[in-house]
């Protein structure tokens, strides 16, 4: 091979992949963005406006700050809710089922026991079953008025809200002869075909 093929093929082989002195990103991979699109790296899936931490820290310190409540007593429970509602009123901030339970002095596994009946009474059933409710028509109004992502709204609705996805699917027997027979008429067309099938023995 002469030298003028062989710097012809160096030159080709140098037009392929980065240009030459060009460096990577730190953190990135060939043909990637180092993360800069992903949900779940740095402060990627978290989008708050100066001074919004703040007011969600002070907001979750505010309601765990309140002490007991005396659970068993349905109207104090149902008072501790009101003032927790006001709170989200007065301060703008979005109600939500864990925070609301916190409020109560409980968490979600007592709130679900409660729902299944396995309260101190019948009418806690009926008193979580009412937060879950607010909670969940908050949850809905978001999601009309498109102020929260789908993914994050369905999310919300089937984890807390227990709704899910339905698909009426029909399910009929096919009969690859048409229309189904009655078993007389099978078991006549079966033997029609037997008795027209050859003697293995001739």
């Amino acid at each position: 091979m002469d030298d003028q093929k062989i710097t012809d093929i160096q030159a080709v082989k140098r037009g392929r992949g980065r240009p030459k002195g060009s460096k990577s990103k730190p953190g990135s991979r060939a043909g990637g963005n180092g993360g800069a699109t992903s949900p779940v790296i740095g402060d990627n899936g978290i989008k708050t406006k100066p001074g919004d931490n703040a007011r969600y820290a002070w907001m979750a310190g505010e309601v765990i700050s309140w002490g007991e409540v005396d659970r068993k007593n349905i109207s104090a429970l149902e008072d501790r809710f009101k003032r927790y509602i006001d709170l989200c009123i007065q301060n703008d901030v979005k109600p939500g089922n864990l925070a609301a339970y916190a409020a109560l002095g409980i968490d979600k596994d007592i709130a679900y026991d409660w729902s299944q009946g396995r309260g101190p009474s019948a009418s806690h059933a009926d008193f979580i079953k009412k937060v879950k409710g607010f909670c969940a028509i908050i949850r809905e109004q978001l999601m009309v008025d498109g102020k929260v992502k789908e993914a994050v709204g369905i999310f919300w609705q089937k984890n807390y809200d227990g709704l899910k996805d339905i698909q009426d699917i029909n399910l009929s027997p096919l009969d690859p002869l048409g229309q189904p027979r009655p078993p007389e008429e099978r078991a006549a067309y079966i033997k029609q075909i037997g008795d027209g099938m050859p003697d293995i023995d001739d």
